[in-house]
């Protein structure tokens, strides 16, 4: 039952796997790592992400034997089976030496970790990248004159969204710095930081199925901040903490969409 309340009210399939092609001049090539969770159910982030990355110019590549992170079973005291599934990413990652785009804040800290489980896993978790910090990377083409950017004009007034800071993001990646500039690049739009981002929302891997009063407590927090600060979408970069999330504005009767940067970027366009 518990398991149940967490899923989505909707999912979307997920990316397809193989090769996606960017009209005109390509830049490069990039491969994107969707994960086990995120592969069943952030389908629109990682089309997103595709989306916005073939826009910019690079041919994007889905490799279609790779699998699990890991991190589930690492946290669950089974390496072995870490290791395993590490083993097979690599596998599947090795054939280019491309930037890894990794949207989900939990998968980028476990790749970016193969190197300590096992030993050709330096290679890979070089090359693991945020899609938010490469995209900043090319900000002149995004937002610039002639920029390939151009989100709409808001029609009534300044929009607002809270942005969830996870904390794999904040405390082992410190890598929130790109997503925020890159939603404040928007125009017409106020990005507030949700209230108590210094805190865990309960999520933690699988600790919201394992503690669920312990989680749902860490939670109601934050459910209460966005009644109060009231924005149009919650923003973040875990999908356990959106799945999270989702449950427990359904819960209070709070209808405010839970979202990754990349699909709100591409739902400006």
């Amino acid at each position: 039952g518990r398991a149940l309340a967490l899923l989505p009210a909707k999912a979307t399939p997920a990316t397809p796997r193989g090769i996606h092609t960017p009209d005109g001049d390509c830049l490069g090539t990039v491969q994107l790592f969707t994960g086990c969770t995120g592969n069943a159910f952030e389908g629109r982030a990682l089309a997103a992400a595709r989306d916005l990355l073939l826009a910019l110019g690079y041919r994007v590549e889905v490799p279609p034997t790779q699998g699990c992170c890991g991190a589930l079973d690492l946290h669950a005291g089974k390496p072995e089976a870490a290791r395993r599934l590490a083993a097979g990413n690599l596998a599947a990652f090795a054939a280019s030496d491309a930037p890894i785009i990794s949207l989900n804040s939990g998968c980028r800290t476990q790749l970016r970790e193969y190197a300590a489980l096992i030993p050709e896993g330096a290679a890979l978790a070089g090359r693991v990248r945020d899609l938010y910090g490469f995209l900043m990377e090319h900000e002149d083409r995004l937002f610039g004159e002639e920029g390939i950017f151009r989100p709409r004009p808001p029609e009534n007034g300044a929009r607002r969204v809270a942005v969830h800071l996870p904390c794999t993001l904040r405390n082992v990646l410190r890598e929130q710095g790109a997503m925020l500039a890159l939603l404040r690049r928007l125009p017409g739009l106020e990005v507030v930081e949700l209230e108590g981002n210094d805190r865990c929302c309960g999520a933690a891997g699988a600790h919201m199925f394992t503690h669920p009063e312990a989680a749902d407590a860490l939670l109601s927090p934050k459910i209460e901040a966005a009644r109060r600060q009231a924005p149009e979408a919650i923003i973040t970069a875990n999908i356990g903490c959106s799945l999270h999330f989702q449950a427990g504005l359904r819960r209070a009767g709070l209808e405010v969409p839970v979202m990754t940067p990349a699909e709100w970027l591409v739902s400006q366009w």
